[in-house]
């Protein structure tokens, strides 16, 4: 863009995700209830969201962890609230 006063190329898209804890926060539960909702109701795939690798907290391991989407934050909080 500096050279040519244009965009070249498209920056990709990104979209707003959403941790396990986030989730678990935000409607009162641990963020390990959360993930064994999600096992349990086969959420974890790409429509609701994606797998990252992030560091580990307590040691210097990259773990993969599963963030979610919009569509997955609605489909865990309809179904958490509908056991409720």
């Amino acid at each position: 863009r500096i050279l040519t006063g244009t965009m070249l190329l498209e920056l990709p898209k990104v979209e707003k995700t959403y941790t396990a804890t986030e989730i678990g926060n935000e409607l009162g539960i641990s963020a390990n209830k959360v993930g064994r909702i999600a096992n349990a109701h086969n959420l974890k795939n790409e429509e609701n969201g994606i797998f990252v690798l992030d560091k580990s907290r307590h040691s210097s391991k990259q773990t993969e962890n599963f963030r979610y989407n919009e569509t997955g934050k609605a489909r865990l909080i309809q179904i958490i609230k509908s056991t409720q």
